[in-house]
């Protein structure tokens, strides 16, 4: 590997760890973060300026459909703004390829595979909290199947999992009611404080980002 292939995968690696560490802890990324790696990114573009114009000059049409899906769920608020940035960085940023694909392809279809592998580790998790907490199923007279969806794709509140996420229950006769359409709605700006009430989870997406980084390098 050359001398820009190692740099850019220092850079990238410090971007993604630090952005993780702050969207575990906080789910806050600091606009520094993406300012910096954009930064880097550009000069390093800059300094190996043939390399670049081959680079773009081959891989143009599936950067732009990754612009375009990437612009397409900042337009609907499916994913958050810091999630938007880490993969719009890693377009300015790695020049790579994998899967004969650009590596920013490839890190974006990965990190979202690692999320669809999420649900039945969030259905697995629900059994195990409704289980010691039967309460939490409570009121709600819904046919089975209802159930296990709602297993799949909610949660019961939970402070970490609360940030953008929106409720996904409603009281219909005094009885308590699943929303699954909720499951589809966008990410809202605020923090869901019902503790009790059955809610959207929202995870740390930048994790999946850098682990499916990762697994791109491997390819490579």
């Amino acid at each position: 590997m050359n001398t820009q292939g190692v740099i850019g995968i220092v850079l990238n690696i410090s971007m993604l760890t630090a952005a993780s560490i702050y969207d575990l802890k906080s789910r806050e990324v600091p606009d520094r973060i993406w300012l910096l790696g954009a930064i880097f990114g550009i000069g390093l573009r800059a300094y190996y300026l043939k390399d670049t114009i081959l680079y773009l000059s081959k891989a143009y049409p599936l950067l732009l459909l990754i612009g375009a899906l990437i612009l397409i769920e900042w337009k609907l608020s499916i994913s958050g703004e810091a999630d938007i940035l880490a993969y719009a960085s890693l377009m300015i940023t790695d020049m790579s390829i994998s899967f004969n694909l650009p590596s920013p392809l490839v890190v974006y279809l990965l990190s979202k595979v690692i999320m669809m592998l999420l649900i039945p580790l969030q259905f697995a998790i629900n059994v195990i909290r409704v289980k010691r907490e039967p309460k939490l199923l409570e009121g709600f007279e819904e046919p089975l199947w209802r159930k296990i969806l709602a297993l799949f794709l909610l949660s019961p509140y939970s402070k970490h999992f609360s940030k953008g996420a929106t409720i996904a229950e409603i009281q219909e006769d005094g009885r308590r009611k699943f929303v699954l359409s909720a499951s589809l709605s966008s990410l809202e700006p605020s923090e869901v404080k019902e503790e009790g009430k059955w809610i959207t989870p929202t995870y740390p997406m930048i994790p999946t980002i850098l682990l499916g980084y990762m697994i791109s390098l491997l390819c490579q």
